[in-house]
């Protein structure tokens, strides 16, 4: 046997490339090929379940990579397709976002604008009150300076109370609740917004598209009783974009080993591919962190368990899983020497970078990315 494989050896170099390759997968591809990816189904019509399968077997790296080899040919149409499918999920959630988003923020403005109806009652109360023998007592118990500070504070109050009360201005905010919305979607980076708020006759700039995360952090959300789980989504949803700026650097950062590519014959569509497929690790990540935020609006916002297993779900655990998905890549289908150590450090770098990006459009969720970094933060919540 062992004269006869070195007569007849099963392994070859490709002359172009210098890959090595098994003779069984060039002269009978379909043979190895992996029927149920998503690439190598043999049917159109089976392309449905055949992403369903795909998704499935991508958590376990090990055996996925095991399976697929840079020499079964990258076939790109049927790899867009999946690419969408694994891209739906990220793209509901990024439109929900944005639209509550939207809709929070105007509702931030409106409740912020001054109301003559409701100004003119108060000034009546506050009128009624000073007149009031209770605030007369209250006052001659009072040192002689501390009366006059306080008679001028209530004055002060008096004639902002009239200002607002007796304006003929409008008071309003310019942009609709669907043009907001439309502005938090397609330029969700955008310096500036077409409304404006108007207010005592003068207008003033409405919130800009990448300043509406900051604004809904300054604020809280206190509008709603649900004000936890509300700062906790935005931060889940920005997180989830850095994780899916990840995905996509992380081909790039591989790029850094150029010898390393060189010797094992790498190009750069199978680091495509391999980044092409690590797609599925942000799209779970959003049906994980809709379920936890759920589960903490079902019990009221008070359970912060659930708020907190958001935050690992979004920043932790998912970068866990990036981790060992590129060792498995790089040590299975790549053949690279060190592959854990690559992986590992090479992931570092894409967190460093995509941690950047965040920080560049959302300093305030960069603040609190480097404090809950910080150690123990995490695993305790903020």
């Amino acid at each position: 046997m062992a004269t006869w494989t070195e007569s007849c050896p099963l392994t070859g170099v490709c002359s172009e490339c210098g890959l090595m390759l098994s003779w069984p997968d060039v002269l009978m591809p379909e043979k190895y090929e992996p029927l149920w990816c998503v690439e190598f189904t043999p049917s159109r019509w089976r392309v449905p379940r055949a992403c369903l399968a795909t998704l499935r077997r991508s958590t376990s790296p090990w055996r996925f990579w095991g399976r697929l080899s840079m020499t079964h040919n990258i076939r790109w149409r049927r790899l867009a397709v999946y690419v969408l499918f694994l891209l739906l999920p990220l793209l509901l959630a990024y439109v929900t976002t944005q639209t509550t988003l939207a809709l929070t923020v105007r509702q931030i403005h409106v409740a912020s604008l001054p109301n003559p109806t409701a100004a003119a009652a108060q000034l009546a109360k506050v009128q009624a009150y000073v007149q009031s023998p209770a605030y007369q007592s209250y006052l001659t118990s009072l040192p002689a300076d501390m009366q006059a500070r306080d008679q001028q504070r209530v004055q002060q109050q008096i004639q902002a109370l009239q200002i607002v009360a007796q304006s003929k201005n409008t008071y309003s905010v310019s942009i609709s609740p669907t043009q907001a919305v439309l502005e938090a979607i397609l330029r969700p980076i955008g310096r500036t917004s077409s409304g404006q708020v108007n207010s005592l006759g003068r207008p003033f700039a409405y919130t800009a598209p990448r300043d509406l995360w900051s604004m809904a952090f300054r604020n809280d959300f206190r509008w709603t009783r649900l004000s936890t789980v509300a700062r906790h989504g935005p931060r889940a949803a920005i997180l989830l974009g850095m994780l899916l700026a990840g995905c996509l650097i992380m081909p790039l950062a591989m790029l850094l080993l150029p010898v390393t590519l060189g010797r094992k014959r790498v190009r750069t569509v199978h680091l495509i591919r391999i980044a092409a497929y690590s797609l599925w690790i942000p799209s779970m990540t959003v049906i994980a962190c809709i379920a936890l935020l759920g589960a903490a609006i079902w019990n009221g916002g008070a359970n912060n368990l659930f708020l907190t297993l958001t935050d690992h779900a979004a920043l932790t655990l998912p970068w866990l899983v990036f981790i060992l998905w590129w060792w498995a890549a790089a040590r299975r289908y790549l053949r690279l020497p060190h592959a854990l150590a690559v992986a590992i450090i090479l992931a570092l770098l894409t967190f460093i970078a995509a941690a950047l990006l965040v920080a560049q459009f959302f300093p305030d969720v960069g603040q609190w990315l480097i404090r809950s970094l910080l150690p123990g933060r995490l695993l305790y919540g903020s």
